[in-house]
């Protein structure tokens, strides 16, 4: 990766994480794949900084954090909006079908 795209980058992210902490009464989610989590990309210490960092943000009032499995065995799982936490809006979450 060029120096150029990094720094592009590093100032996108950081401008994302200021959302977080300026509107506070915008509801954020996100998903990631149970594959990042479970790769160890840059060894232990690396993955658990970055589960660290996803259970503090889970810890905000209007962040989401969400995983997605690498299997779904369960034919009957759909994607249905449910009441989100803390009263807030509905969120878009995996449920069982009857």
């Amino acid at each position: 990766m060029a120096e150029e795209q990094y720094e592009q980058q590093v100032v996108a992210h950081l401008a994302g994480q200021r959302l977080l902490k300026e509107r506070p009464n915008t509801l954020f989610c996100f998903t990631t794949e149970q594959a990042l989590l479970g790769r160890h990309f840059g060894g232990p210490e690396v993955t658990k900084a970055l589960l660290d960092h996803l259970l503090e943000q889970q810890r905000r009032r209007n962040v989401e954090v969400q995983t997605m499995p690498l299997r779904q065995e369960d034919p009957r799982l759909r994607r249905t909006d449910v009441p989100g936490g803390n009263g807030g809006p509905p969120v878009d979450r995996l449920r069982r079908s009857t």
